[in-house]
């Protein structure tokens, strides 16, 4: 990545500096003003690519999907965005650090429908459910239809796992799954 900002070029220092001083190392994504979350979540997505031992928290997508996360000025987290943040730590520190995935996801797959949910149809809905075979909740064949099965077995991992079982994916779900949104 070109950096010629000294702004920049500082912040992706020390970011790559912490990256190289801690064995596992888990931030959140920003979301303040619109410049400033654009310019450091790049930053931090380009050391996060370089360095295994980072992983981002994707609060951003996070607060999008539920608005009622954010006061009144679109920054700061209500009581309800705050358990979900806390929800999306865990989920993405245990994905990270504790090994909570066996395996890596299958190659090339992405979600970018969120939440994703029953009667959801094609590629999004494929990779979940190649996702959950791999793990072993899932097991009727891959077909890319989110179906009664596919909700059944995202109910069970998510129990098992600690967080909500609603048989729906959301973004916490994803990360913990270890999936990512497309590039």
């Amino acid at each position: 990545m070109a950096i010629i900002d000294p702004v920049l070029l500082r912040l992706w220092g020390r970011l790559t500096a912490l990256a190289e001083a801690t064995p596992q190392l888990l931030r959140l994504n920003a979301r303040q003003a619109p410049s400033l979350s654009r310019t450091f979540n790049r930053v931090l997505d380009g050391v996060a690519a370089e360095r295994s031992n980072l992983w981002v928290a994707d609060w951003l997508t996070a607060v999008h999907e539920h608005s009622s996360w954010l006061q009144r000025d679109g920054i700061h987290a209500t009581t309800r965005g705050s358990r979900g943040r806390a929800r999306l730590v865990a989920a993405t520190a245990h994905a990270a650090f504790v090994g909570g995935i066996p395996a890596a996801p299958p190659a090339g797959c992405s979600i970018s429908t969120m939440p994703l949910k029953v009667r959801t149809r094609g590629s999004d809905s494929l990779c979940l459910e190649l996702r959950l075979h791999q793990l072993r909740y899932q097991h009727d064949t891959p077909d890319e239809r989110f179906g009664s099965t596919t909700r059944d077995a995202l109910i069970a991992w998510q129990a098992l796992h600690g967080l909500a079982a609603t048989g729906v994916l959301d973004t916490v779900a994803r990360a913990a799954l270890g999936l990512a949104p497309p590039d």
